[in-house]
């Protein structure tokens, strides 16, 4: 069964084996230099707003505006190749963390890629160590740390919703992520964290993070790295305020933004005849003569221009390191003053709904 993390032998993971092929560590294994077989998990590629996932069945048909190809007809090749059909052709890629979150089902907002090689990066996850994640969500982040962590660490993933517990369950286990991730449904905010888990970092991905500080460092090792995704900026401001209090050091909030580019090849009309090599350098030859054998008096050019649209702002990434010895004994300042702002604020918006009522 193929799945994010790939070793080219199977190996000991502190609780099982792990798949010879799998999602967490394409990139570094072997995996998939191997002929493709039912079972396996593949990515079909399109272009970059059409990513799908697949796995491959005996009598099985991929669809698409190329028309339809059968699995039958991917099995015992090699991923990355291309499969035509006709005019139509798709290609087969082994599968990341990266292009499971392009194709995977959101049942709620998924950490975006570039957030996601922040947070990995900040929390210096690396092979072996074990890691905490409150949150499980759709399970794109619980990929990109298993991958990180893999073959020899452990992800503790917890989500307060049973239904998308159940699902993420049976997602990992078809990934082959099963002896890496282990997933159990249980409320942090309110019940903590298992008094017999220590970690190396711990992520918060829930709405009021700041309720879970208190059990986090009970779980985090001294000097561990934390990490919390907050889409607004109360919330960080909840969470360093919290933090503080608790003694964590470098505290600090960034935010990422992505900017893509595309290039493209366009013709402009030539007003004084060909122009020549001198005055534009970087004009392809072979264009040139081209554009004189046609008898047409225009250039082309390679244009580099922003995309038209891109996404916007999709939240903060605050970072913390918890010291050796942290103030556990003090109550975090949020059980009054931000309990009382939070009753404030709703007063607030209560009376701005009824003014629109009225209105």
């Amino acid at each position: 069964m193929s799945s994010f993390v790939q070793n080219s032998q199977e190996c000991d993971t502190k609780g099982g084996l792990l798949s010879t092929k799998s999602i967490a560590a394409v990139e570094c294994c072997e995996g998939y230099a191997n002929e493709l077989q039912y079972g396996d998990l593949v990515m079909i590629y399109l272009n970059p707003n059409d990513i799908r996932h697949v796995y491959l069945e005996p009598g099985g048909i991929i669809e698409n505006k190329y028309g339809k190809f059968e699995h039958s007809d991917i099995v015992g090749k090699v991923a990355g190749r291309e499969i035509r059909q006709g005019k139509g052709w798709i290609s087969v890629l082994a599968p990341s963390a990266e292009l499971w979150s392009a194709s995977l089902r959101h049942r709620t907002q998924i950490v975006q890629p570039q957030d996601c090689a922040i947070i990995t990066f900040e929390l210096g996850l690396k092979c072996g160590d074990i890691v905490i994640e409150a949150g499980t969500g759709s399970g794109a982040m619980t990929s990109a740390i298993a991958r990180a962590v893999a073959p020899h660490g452990i992800v503790h993933s917890f989500e307060f919703n049973k239904s998308r517990v159940d699902t993420a369950i049976d997602e990992f286990e078809a990934n082959s992520l099963h002896n890496i991730v282990r997933v159990e449904h249980r409320d942090v905010c309110q019940d903590g964290f298992p008094s017999n888990l220590k970690c190396d970092a711990l992520f918060l991905d829930v709405p009021e993070p700041w309720h879970a500080l208190p059990h986090a460092v009970k779980v985090l090792k001294p000097g561990g790295s934390f990490a919390s995704y907050s889409p607004c900026l109360e919330q960080v401001q909840r969470v360093c305020a919290a933090l503080s209090q608790l003694g964590a050091i470098d505290i600090r909030t960034v935010e990422a933004r992505q900017r893509d580019f595309e290039l493209r090849t366009r013709s402009f009309p030539s007003f004084c005849g060909v122009p020549s090599e001198s005055e534009y350098s970087y004009m392809k030859e072979e264009e040139e003569e081209q554009s004189l054998e046609n008898g047409k008096n225009s250039s082309s050019f390679t244009c580099v221009k922003p995309v038209s649209s891109m996404r916007g702002h999709t939240a903060f990434l605050t970072f913390a390191i918890m010291p050796r010895k942290m103030i556990l004994s003090a109550p975090l300042i949020y059980d009054d003053e931000i309990k009382q702002n939070d009753e404030d604020h709703h007063d607030i918006y209560t009376n701005n709904k009824k003014q629109k009522i009225r209105d």
